[in-house]
């Protein structure tokens, strides 16, 4: 039903009655056709209300429309005939079954003729030529006016489609082709017998002609019809949502025409469906390993932390179901960064790839382990029964590492520290117990590394103040909170100072003055000790500078470069640079480093040692003996001092071994002709064994301990007594 009888009120009505006028009209105006055979078209327009209406209203009007025609004329089958017409193609246009014109004539065929027949030769007792001629002149009457009907209704949609601009009006292919082909030759048989105008013996014979030409024509329409439009309509129905049934990989029954364009349209939107099939797959594909790639690592494709808090939400509310128990262990590499800044990514890679595998090879099935960034893991243990469970798996993993990594035909080996929280004992809140995991493995860490620890209370206070420690520590330099202190170097034989070490201090306006043996370590850990490294260096060069300008006699000024420090790429452009921008000579600068770097990268050590000595920049050996030492690189390396270690002259006077150790050091230092310097003096019988075994020169509180730059220059000058004890 087109019109809304509550939206439209007036037009509703207005045009109901204007129709039911027309209808009534239509059939008390006969126009005469053919000889002796009147035609009327009142159900012209009451067809037009069944479509614009519905059922009822169409019921109503072919009453009123039907009941006038019997007043006029007294037809009372009329009435009943044509009301009967009027239902039967309301309802099949309510119901949308198939051709109005073509299921009428079958209407007319099947119903109203045969019973127009038995009513006029039985009931009214009419001959049977007249009966057949009455009933052919209705069944005509009835399927032209359905056709007429059918034809304004195109000619309204189609004056609409274009002059009101409703684009959402379509007419199907089949029906606009079939009242075309049928009206002309329904037309043309019609008027070809108007103008014949037969003899009354002959209107059996034209209207018969007429109703067989109209059935022919039917039957070839929709023939016809249906070998363009069904093609057609059977493309329109399967690419209906095309790319969802492409998605969906629903089955696509392609139609076939006889019709070479049809059939290569078919065939096109075949291809087409093809390539998007083949698209929507690689769409599929590549959205696939998106959703992996956003929660895997891409490297060892473990779990990431997105994922990993899902799998651990989902564990927490499992364990409130059902009581089960869980810990999350987060891992830690020892001094991983350093392998990497050394050997490159790649090296580094491909040891988190084989660490990765072992680690998922020990694991249970339940289990889950990620990667959650550079070198830290987490891993979530299910269904626990107590600690002891934990304290094996931890343990297990430990001694995992323990276990030397061949990448690229060299051994690499490696260690981790784990902290641990557990749901029973440190509640089942995700964001809590990955932070107290956490805080258990920083503190795992400062005991060493290479362990596991669980996670207690009190962790918790200290683990704040670290970290309030480092966010202090990361302002330091931009608030020049550091400050150098330095210690001197004397000559063994003529106890004059002949060098200083410069030594960090770190003066907080909250935590006053801070140990080195506090800050130093989270330095190295945060990579904080760069930046560090690099501000001693040039502050140490600037002062000797200094103090050279002041007119005094130049002496050497040594820094301790850390091992991160050391295997910078640009390290020796850096040391370029700040003696160019200090304007201090080479030979006045010494750095110290460890056999800790050493021992890291033996080439790539020589290396920078070379053009350090290239460039005429001293260096020492600091802490010898307390490394991995060997005779080997102290004879290929470029090294000008061997600084003995405090803690072997410390107990000279008492312990043998040590006693023979700095023997061997200086004896070794002479044979090798290298400066050596003991640290850590104290006391005069120190001094008096190192002086007495050629010990070149000597550190430590027995001369002076370490101090700020106003009194080291009063030091070395003279102007203040060396001795501080």
């Amino acid at each position: 039903m087109v019109f809304s009888e509550k939206k439209h009120n007036i037009k509703f009505i207005g045009i109901f009655i204007l129709l039911t006028l027309l209808g009534i009209m239509g059939n008390y105006l006969e126009i005469k056709l053919l000889k002796g055979l009147d035609f009327i078209f009142g159900s012209i327009f009451v067809l037009l209300i069944s479509y614009f209406y519905g059922l009822r209203w169409s019921f109503f009007a072919s009453l009123i429309v039907s009941s006038y025609t019997y007043y006029l004329w007294n037809h009372p089958f009329g009435v009943i005939l044509y009301t009967l017409e009027i239902v039967f193609i309301a309802v099949i246009q309510k119901r949308k079954i198939g051709n109005i014109i073509l299921l009428d004539s079958v209407f007319w065929i099947l119903i109203g003729m045969p019973l127009t027949i038995l009513i006029y030769n039985k009931v009214l007792n009419l001959n049977t030529y007249d009966s057949y001629i009455i009933a052919l002149n209705k069944g005509v009457n009835g399927i032209l006016n359905v056709f007429l009907a059918n034809l304004l209704l195109m000619f309204i949609k189609i004056r609409n489609y274009y002059a009101n601009n409703k684009r959402s009006i379509t007419l199907p292919l089949n029906q606009i082709l079939f009242t075309l082909f049928l009206g002309t030759v329904i037309m043309s048989d019609l008027f070809i017998s108007i103008y014949n105008n037969g003899l009354d013996n002959e209107r059996l014979r034209s209207l018969s002609i007429i109703l067989i030409s109209i059935i022919s024509t039917l039957l070839i329409a929709t023939l016809f019809s249906k070998v363009i439009t069904y093609p057609i309509r059977k493309l329109a129905k399967e690419t209906t949502r095309l790319p969802s049934k492409i998605l969906n990989e629903d089955s696509i029954e392609w139609p076939r025409s006889i019709i070479k364009e049809i059939d290569t349209l078919i065939m096109n939107f075949k291809s087409t469906s093809k390539i998007l099939k083949e698209n929507f797959k690689e769409i599929q594909n590549a959205n696939d390993e998106l959703e992996y790639l956003a929660n895997h690592d891409f490297l060892t494709r473990l779990p990431n932390r997105f994922k990993f808090n899902r799998e651990l939400n989902d564990a927490l509310l499992k364990s409130e179901e059902d009581g089960s128990e869980l810990a999350v262990l987060f891992l830690d590499l020892d001094r991983f960064k350093l392998i990497n800044d050394t050997f490159g990514h790649d090296i580094g890679d491909k040891l988190l790839l084989e660490i990765s595998n072992r680690l998922v090879s020990i694991l249970r099935k339940d289990d889950v382990v990620c990667r959650i960034g550079g070198d830290e893991f987490n891993i979530l243990l299910s269904n626990i029964k107590n600690r002891e469970q934990v304290s094996k798996m931890a343990e297990a993993i430990v001694n995992l590492f323990k276990e030397t990594y061949i990448i690229d035909g060299q051994e690499f080996s490696i260690s981790t520290s784990i902290g641990i929280a557990i749901s029973i004992f440190d509640g089942k809140d995700l964001d809590l117990l990955l932070k107290k995991a956490d805080i258990a493995m920083y503190k795992a860490k400062e005991k060493g590394k290479n362990n596991f620890l669980f996670y207690q209370k009190e962790m918790n206070m200290h683990s704040v103040e670290r970290f309030k420690l480092e966010n202090r520590l990361r302002k330091a330099l931009e608030q020049e909170e550091f400050i150098l202190y330095y210690q001197p170097r004397v000559d063994a034989n003529s106890d004059k100072i002949i060098a200083v070490e410069a030594l960090i201090r770190w003066n907080n306006p909250e935590l006053g003055m801070v140990s080195p043996a506090e800050f130093i370590p989270l330095a190295e850990e945060s990579g904080l000790i760069v930046p560090i490294g690099e501000w001693v260096l040039r502050t140490a060069c600037m002062q000797n500078k200094q103090w050279q300008d002041a007119g005094h006699k130049p002496i050497r000024v040594s820094v301790n470069l850390s091992a991160m420090q050391f295997i910078q790429q640009d390290l020796v452009d850096k040391i370029g640079a700040i003696l160019d921008e200090s304007g201090l000579s080479s030979e006045w600068l010494e750095l110290e480093i460890t056999e800790g770097i050493i021992i890291k990268d033996l080439k790539g050590t020589m290396e920078t040692l070379g053009k350090l000595k290239e460039m005429g920049v001293h260096v020492s050996l600091d802490d010898f003996g307390t490394g991995f030492s060997s005779l080997n690189y102290l004879k290929n390396f470029k090294i000008d001092t061997l600084k003995i270690d405090a803690s072997f002259v410390r107990d000279i006077s008492d312990d043998k071994k040590n006693t023979a150790i700095v023997n061997t050091i200086i004896m070794l230092g002479k044979n090798l002709d290298l400066n050596v310097t003991a640290e850590g003096v104290e006391t005069e019988t120190q001094l008096e064994f190192l002086k007495n075994k050629g010990c070149n020169e000597i550190q430590g509180f027995l001369y002076s301990k370490p101090v700020p730059p106003e009194e080291c220059e009063k030091l070395i000058y003279g102007e203040k007594i060396l001795f501080a004890m």
